[in-house]
């Protein structure tokens, strides 16, 4: 079963994460989606990641999908989701201990 979270970046933006955790995962994949495309797309990909025993993170950039703050839209780069979405993810992500 998916788990979601919200995840603080430093400098404090939400992000909204899933989780697809099997009983043994072996590693971790994180599926950063394509521009304009919300998490919900790829859940049926990190489900079939799950079934093979990988954790597997879905989540949607800071300004988009579940992770939209309205009062935090403007001044929002792309190179943000790069720099500091994705880098917040695989350092959350590393606190399993997982490859």
């Amino acid at each position: 079963m998916p788990a979601e979270h919200e995840l603080l970046c430093p400098d404090s933006h939400p992000l909204s994460i899933t989780c697809h955790t099997p009983d043994t995962p072996r590693g971790v994949v994180i599926i950063g989606g394509a521009i304009g495309v919300s998490q919900q797309f790829y859940q049926p990909f990190a489900a079939f990641l799950a079934e093979r025993n990988y954790k597997a993170i879905t989540f949607d950039y800071r300004g988009t999908g579940k992770s939209l703050d309205k009062n935090r839209i403007k001044g929002i780069r792309l190179e943000e989701w790069a720099s500091r979405d994705i880098e917040a993810i695989i350092n959350w992500s590393k606190t399993d201990h997982l490859p």
